[in-house]
């Protein structure tokens, strides 16, 4: 359960007799760390199991908001692909961000575009737009070290870059981006509970989510605030009900935003859906959800 996103991590696949078998045995006894902390980078958030495919839908209760993630994961635990879409309009300003990250070799590239709009006789009058291509490397153990941002803000040519750090045990503990957007310009540091869950994850700025968990170990939710330039925004996050594996498929979040002439409250509900790869498999043409 993440900021905006719920995405997969925490991925043990196990290599099924049939097919490839010795490749996946292989892979799933190298890189269970190394595709937890993959994953936790490129998309943010936990979930467990022998994931397959994932997709995520978030409505606003009382504000005009909705976001969307699907994506797939291969037998080794790899992102495969991952499509993500949001927007949200509101006091006539409409955000709308969408991305579309791809596995390629060495690593994963991420397109995007972030659009703000300001509604005037009903239409949209577009005052900043940034597109960018991210693409992450990885080392020689297969985990991402570095990453690469070239976009453009309004039309003028940027970029970010990021390196990625890692305990003993392959857990991401640090990563830090710096660049000519100051916006992303961030370091964050992440912390893990005594059995391996992602407990925090705290920015030097002070932006911090923090993760709960429930005697079962499951995420039972999170409780995360950030700042910008225009005010501060804390978000209360708590899962209802999960599956069979103990992935949240239900939660509701009540988000405050305190800016310099008002408080905006919000509260949005989420819902998951995972499909595994020891269910029976489905016709190709079929994503989750369908």
């Amino acid at each position: 359960m993440g900021i905006a996103r719920k995405v997969v991590t925490g991925i043990v696949l196990a290599a099924g007799m049939h097919g490839a078998a010795a490749a996946d045995l292989a892979c799933v006894v190298k890189n269970r760390q190394v595709n937890e902390s993959n994953i936790q980078i490129l998309l943010g958030g936990s979930a467990k199991g022998e994931i397959r495919q994932f997709v995520s839908g978030t409505l606003g209760k009382d504000v005009n908001q909705q976001v969307h993630l699907s994506g797939n994961i291969d037998r080794c635990g790899r992102l495969d692909e991952a499509v993500f879409k949001y927007q949200k309009t509101e006091k006539n300003v409409r955000l709308e961000m969408v991305s579309q990250t791809l596995r390629i070799d060495p690593g994963w590239v991420t397109e995007y575009e972030v659009r703000v709009s300001v509604l005037k006789g009903g239409q949209p009058l577009l005052v900043n737009r940034k597109r960018g291509t991210q693409y992450f490397t990885t080392g020689k153990r297969g985990n991402i070290t570095a990453s690469t941002d070239r976009f453009t803000i309004n039309d003028e040519p940027g970029f970010t870059t990021g390196t990625y750090d890692y305990d003993p045990q392959l857990r991401l503990v640090r990563s830090v981006t710096r660049g000519s957007d100051a916006l992303s310009n961030q370091e964050t540091r992440y912390r893990y509970t005594p059995q391996g869950a992602l407990f925090s994850a705290i920015a030097a700025d002070g932006d911090r989510t923090t993760y709960r968990y429930d005697p079962q170990g499951r995420e039972s939710g999170s409780v995360t605030f950030s700042s910008s330039p225009f005010g501060q925004t804390s978000r209360v996050e708590r899962c209802q009900s999960w599956d069979e594996t103990g992935n949240c498929t239900l939660s509701d979040t009540f988000e405050t935003e305190l800016l310099p002439s008002m408080r905006l409250t919000r509260n949005l509900s989420t819902a998951y859906q995972y499909r595994y790869w020891d269910e029976a498999p489905a016709t190709d043409d079929q994503s989750p959800g369908q």
